[in-house]
């Protein structure tokens, strides 16, 4: 079977892709391919191009491991400054909600990216996993508002949406009493 360096296991074991490597690699080498041909195609498919281009569109086509479902892609690859010039100060909520939208989409390109501070917390998330737990921890719920501001706070004892309903209801009774009057 053909070796793998030291620093491809190391990267694909960071990136959580290790065990869906050796599955993918042993499936062609079972299915004749020579073991160093596997090799070099396990390594096409799950990490970076030698030019530096990302490879993560590969894992989202026809061959999907199934194994990855729920795993966090490989970080998008480096990207130029230039990339990101011209592009408005987009604030931090929208830097942030993008990450959280963005966490499990493979294939993006730095003009998907709303600015060069969310493709850097993006590659940060998907590079470490308590960074990861840290952004989901402290940023994401910094914006997300709390449940007792939607639900009209905690004071008055109610929760699920209560002052909501009581709103609707008092305006059906409106409604009802402006029927009765024009009647």
């Amino acid at each position: 079977m053909a070796r793998v360096t030291q620093a491809d296991k190391e990267k694909l074991q960071r990136i959580g892709l290790w065990d869906a490597f050796v599955k993918y690699r042993t499936a062609l080498i079972e299915e004749g391919m020579r073991p160093t041909d596997a090799r070099e195609k396990a390594i096409s498919k799950f990490l970076e191009n030698e030019d530096g281009s990302d490879k993560e569109e590969g894992l989202s086509g026809e061959k999907w491991d199934p194994e990855m479902v729920g795993k966090v892609p490989p970080a998008p690859g480096p990207v130029r400054r230039e990339d990101f010039e011209g592009k408005p100060n987009v604030g931090e909520v929208t830097n942030i909600l993008w990450v959280a939208d963005n966490m499990r989409v493979v294939g993006l390109t730095p003009a998907d990216c709303p600015s060069l501070r969310a493709w850097n917390l993006l590659c940060e998330c998907r590079e470490k996993a308590h960074f990861r737990a840290n952004f989901w921890k402290d940023y994401y719920s910094k914006i997300v508002p709390a449940k007792n501001r939607l639900d009209g706070g905690e004071e008055d004892g109610e929760i699920d949406g209560a002052p909501t309903l009581r709103l609707i209801e008092r305006i059906r009774a409106i409604g009802e009493g402006a029927k009765q009057e024009a009647v």
